[in-house]
């Protein structure tokens, strides 16, 4: 599903952009348990993978 929001006529000043949070969570939980589809972040979620408490670590495949 998608939804377009019109923003025509809104004056510039009324429009931000920021990253989510949760969005950026939800990424990174998924490059750090499927790191194949995500080669560029290959170092990052190696090194972090091997920083997590193995419990955790177990959790997240």
């Amino acid at each position: 599903m998608s939804v377009d929001i019109d923003i025509t006529g809104l004056p510039l000043e009324r429009i931000s952009f920021s990253p989510s949070p949760l969005a950026e969570l939800g990424a990174m939980l998924h490059a750090l348990s499927e790191p194949g589809h995500h080669p560029g972040l290959h170092g990052w979620a190696t090194a972090t993978a091997a920083s997590l408490k193995p419990d955790l670590a177990d959790r997240l495949t």
